[in-house]
């Protein structure tokens, strides 16, 4: 009785260890986040498949990645990254004149691709609007 009792007891650690662990998509979400590695402005498919994968978890699962805050930094990074390349566009407008249409229309089309959340991030849109009106007053 007492090699009974002894060989249940070690099986149900077993099967409570086995609980402990993460399940098979938390698992692939945690690789899907490690597989963003650099961020570029190529990033964002990546990363928005990986945040697909954390939407479908269980809060369980989500709690069990190792990864998420890789993931949060990515985005971060990426919409940074986004920001700042609109910025250098914006920049490279310099002072309106005949020849700055095509800076300028540039620059309009990289602002208006992005999401809102990174649009808050560009810190020269004034200097768009300036560029345009300025623009506008050259012709």
């Amino acid at each position: 009785m007492k090699k009974f009792t002894v060989v249940l007891l070690v099986l149900l650690m077993c099967i409570s260890l086995c609980a402990c662990g993460k399940s098979e998509e938390a698992t692939h979400a945690d690789e899907t986040i490690a597989a963003i590695g650099q961020v570029t402005e190529k990033s964002l498919s990546q990363i928005e498949r990986a945040e697909k994968e954390v939407d479908n978890l269980s809060e369980k699962d989500v709690q069990s990645l190792d990864n998420l805050t890789m993931l949060y930094d990515a985005r971060a990074a990426y919409n940074q990254l986004m920001a700042d390349n609109t910025e250098e566009l914006i920049a490279a407008i310099g002072q309106p004149s005949h020849e700055s249409l095509p800076l300028i229309e540039k620059a309009r089309a990289a602002y208006e691709e992005l999401d809102k959340e990174i649009k808050n991030l560009v810190e020269n849109y004034d200097v768009l609007e300036e560029a345009e009106a300025g623009y506008k007053q050259v012709l």
